[in-house]
């Protein structure tokens, strides 16, 4: 999360803030699973 209205979601390993989840960009540029990216164990699938 960060503090910008306009670009809610961001990470901090890539430099990247967004209204997209980051590890969804990071997949979508490069065709590969964000290296960084950690589930919430509070979230249930």
């Amino acid at each position: 999360m960060t503090w910008d209205p306009v670009f809610p979601k961001g990470c901090r390993q890539f430099g990247i803030k967004s209204k997209q989840l980051p590890s969804m960009l990071v997949r979508k540029n490069t065709g590969r699973r964000c290296p960084s990216f950690q589930k919430n164990p509070k979230i249930k699938d």
